[in-house]
């Protein structure tokens, strides 16, 4: 059943048209209506390449604010988040021999000055799943939106990452897209991308776009670091044109 379903989830990616494959997200849960919980199981939420994303993020600077903009039922932010979480653990064990209040005032105030954190997808039934686990587990400055295919969310926020989801966006909107994920950062832009190996957008079961020069292009004045993906993370595609790159606009 799990193989059939899986083959039944490809044929309809490769069924939806080039222009508007951003429709297979938005839709998935009619044909696979679990897709969005297995995002939240553990092997996927610690899947290597979100630890490899969380290896370059914990290399910045300190943060206040966080988004993801195409971010599922959110397993990248869960991760971080978690990880950052280990701070309040290590404040609760730092008061645990003075009074209780001390203790809760301890965690209140790491949960006044921790990160928010903010996540954005298309597909309602994913962000409901995703706030669903949030509110089970207790997480503390985590939500998530759903967010329509052509927009993004106003304001800023110090990070913003994008893990795969400009895969979904056509060399007609691609432009427009990184331009305005650039735009709303005010300090760093992480990419986990699969880049064109031609000057050109491509098309290889998904969009791969030329990266390198969109972003010479598009912020000129950052500092654009690249980290190609090696095969302990991810193979296949991944291997071969997956990059990660961490766009500096405070350079």
């Amino acid at each position: 059943m799990e193989i059939g379903l899986r083959q039944l989830d490809r044929f309809m990616l490769r069924l939806t048209p080039k222009p508007f494959q951003f429709l297979y997200w938005k839709y998935r849960h009619l044909w696979d209506p679990q897709w969005f919980n297995d995002f939240l199981g553990e092997e996927n939420i610690n899947h290597p390449h979100r630890h490899f994303i969380l290896d370059a993020i914990r290399g910045l600077d300190a943060f206040q604010s966080f988004r993801e903009i195409g971010c599922a039922s959110g397993p990248n932010l869960i991760l971080i988040q978690r990880n950052l979480s280990q701070n309040i653990k290590q404040a609760t064990e730092q008061a645990t021999e003075q009074a209780t209040e001390q203790v809760a005032d301890a965690q209140s105030q790491y949960r006044s000055h921790s990160p928010s954190f903010e996540g954005y997808d298309i597909n309602p039934r994913a962000i409901a799943a995703a706030n669903a686990y949030v509110h089970r587990n207790q997480i503390p400055n985590l939500r998530f939106e759903t967010l329509s295919a052509y927009d993004l969310p106003e304001g800023n926020a110090d990070i913003v990452l994008s893990d795969a989801h400009l895969l979904y966006c056509s060399p007609e909107h691609i432009r427009r897209r990184l331009k305005g994920l650039l735009d709303m950062t005010t300090r760093h832009l992480v990419l986990f991308e699969q880049e064109s190996p031609t000057k050109d957008s491509t098309w290889d079961g998904c969009w791969l776009h030329p990266y390198s020069l969109l972003l010479n292009e598009l912020a000129p004045q950052c500092d654009v670091q690249k980290t190609p993906v090696p095969a302990t993370v991810w193979g296949g595609h991944w291997q071969k044109y997956g990059n990660l790159w961490i766009i500096h606009k405070n350079a």
